[in-house]
């Protein structure tokens, strides 16, 4: 995984039962790759992520698929995504677009910014 990218947006996702996703999108050039860490608070363990084996064009609609991917995965858990948090501003993918995705996947959760 080359971590060595121009830019960085990086995103918490937290889930109601105390999951962490802890995205960074990075920005080479004009192209995105998404990557990051996931917590499981029923382990107690953190596991590295790659999301994306080829980069993106368009930063949100990488962003939209892993919300959709990640959703999905913790419905099965019981779970639901309950906020995003953007600890450094959100240079890619704005606040108003992040609330778009969640609303178009009828995901209710709190966007943040810093």
């Amino acid at each position: 995984m080359n971590l060595n990218y121009e830019f960085l947006q990086e995103l918490i996702i937290t889930t109601a039962a105390g999951r962490i996703l802890r995205l960074h999108i990075g920005k080479q050039t004009a192209s995105y790759r998404l990557y990051g860490e996931y917590f499981d608070s029923s382990t107690q363990q953190w596991t590295l992520v790659d999301f994306a084996s080829e980069r993106q064009l368009n930063a949100k609609s990488l962003l939209e698929q892993c919300i959709k991917d990640f959703a999905t995965a913790m419905s099965k858990l019981n779970d639901k995504i309950s906020s995003l948090h953007n600890p450094c501003n959100a240079p890619f993918v704005t606040k108003p677009d992040q609330e778009g995705i969640l609303t178009q996947q009828s995901i209710t959760a709190t966007v943040t910014v810093n």
